[in-house]
């Protein structure tokens, strides 16, 4: 098998891992039209939604005003055709591989559920043949700059520490190097937050500790094997 052939198989099986976790949202759904909606049914249905949702009728309620970012992306996607057309393929994708399609908003809830979902997957692969990349992309997916300004926002910090152990608890598995890279993404995420900022510390801290024992092994396998040679030599001297 050529390289170029094995990197398109990693790069396949990483896309497949990626969508078993990212959730794409139904902005049908989410606007309450059905599939076949003309563009003018679309926009009578996002003034209907606007109208309810809109944050200036509700105080700037942090969950109203993702329900509202919700509403306004699902429209400007279904009005342009350039991007419907995209949307339209990533329908399709996601229900061919049986993957999640739902309206759920931006939440703290929300996202700790999924977050124990990632765990829960990571959790249950194969030490030695899980893709670290693919559970990187997967984390920064869930936690992305949208996600992670809504989270700082809503400041509900008993989910959001919640939400950081069980990511945390996932990047366990990860190599040294890959969980600073994490540790200094979720950063902004603890930023107000000393018991979060803890949890990152000691986690870099536990993988330190490992990556010296991994370091140190093979000289201790060494000095052991060399200590089994002395033993010997020295029964044969008898």
């Amino acid at each position: 098998m050529t390289a170029n052939k094995t990197n398109r198989i990693i790069k396949i099986k990483i896309t497949i891992l990626q969508l078993s976790f990212a959730r794409l949202k139904d902005y049908y759904a989410i606007l309450d039209i059905p599939v076949s909606a003309s563009v003018i049914e679309i926009k009578k249905a996002y003034r209907k939604m606007a109208m309810i949702y809109h944050p200036d009728k509700h105080n700037n309620d942090p969950y109203l005003i993702s329900r509202f970012d919700d509403v306004k992306e699902a429209y400007e996607t279904l009005i342009n055709p350039y991007k419907k057309d995209i949307y339209l393929q990533q329908r399709w994708l996601y229900k061919a591989q049986a993957q999640s399609i739902g309206e759920e908003t931006i939440t703290p809830p929300n996202i700790l559920k999924q977050a124990l979902e990632l765990n829960k997957a990571v959790a249950q692969m194969d030490i030695h043949r899980m893709n670290h990349v693919a559970i990187i992309s997967n984390i920064k997916n869930l936690i992305n700059a949208d996600v992670m300004g809504k989270l700082v926002a809503f400041d509900e910090q008993e989910i959001n520490q919640t939400i950081l152990h069980t990511l945390v608890r996932a990047m366990r598995i990860l190599p040294l190097q890959q969980a600073v890279e994490l540790c200094d993404y979720l950063s902004p995420l603890v930023k107000n937050d000393p018991a979060g900022q803890e949890a990152l510390s000691q986690l870099l801290q536990y993988k330190q500790k490992q990556k010296r024992k991994e370091l140190l092994q093979p000289f201790i396998i060494f000095l052991l094997v060399l200590i089994i040679c002395f033993l010997i030599w020295i029964s044969g001297k008898k």
